[in-house]
């Protein structure tokens, strides 16, 4: 029997588990933030026994890596988009959300509509009511930066 593709829209759920994950696994004040993705991935995939062919595979550690590599800069792309409000307070999965949609924006391939309207999907799924709005008012932001 065949695989089914899995969507790039479940694909980035993997992949913001992943970030979500770093506030927990590494310390993110670090200058040196170890590059153990291949690894972390493989034993995300193993625990959740999951299965996924290469390029979702890719896709998943893109993301992942990508916002990792780069959460210095994310961090301080979404820290000067507060307003009187620091990075620390803010919900451990919106915050998750956000960096991995600031990087799929300032650094990606991904288009910035896509990433924004899948970051506004993410919070309806895993975050509060309010997160959606805050999501994409963020992300508004963060695009006019990246411009």
């Amino acid at each position: 029997m065949k695989k089914e593709k899995i969507s790039r829209s479940q694909l980035r759920k993997h992949a913001l588990a992943l970030v979500f994950a770093l506030d927990f696994t590494i310390n993110t004040n670090n200058d040196n933030i170890e590059t153990e993705t291949e690894n972390q991935l493989d034993d995300y995939i193993f625990h959740q026994d999951l299965e996924f062919s290469k390029t979702e595979r890719q896709f998943i550690l893109n993301g992942y890596s990508g916002t990792k590599d780069n959460l210095k800069k994310i961090d301080q792309a979404l820290s000067s988009s507060l307003k009187d409000w620091d990075i620390k307070r803010l919900n451990k999965v919106d915050l998750a959300i956000l960096r991995l949609a600031t990087y799929e924006i300032v650094f990606g391939d991904t288009p910035k509509k896509v990433a924004i309207n899948e970051a506004i999907e993410l919070a309806k799924e895993f975050s509060s009511d309010e997160a959606p709005s805050f999501v994409n008012g963020m992300l508004a932001k963060i695009v006019n930066i990246a411009n």
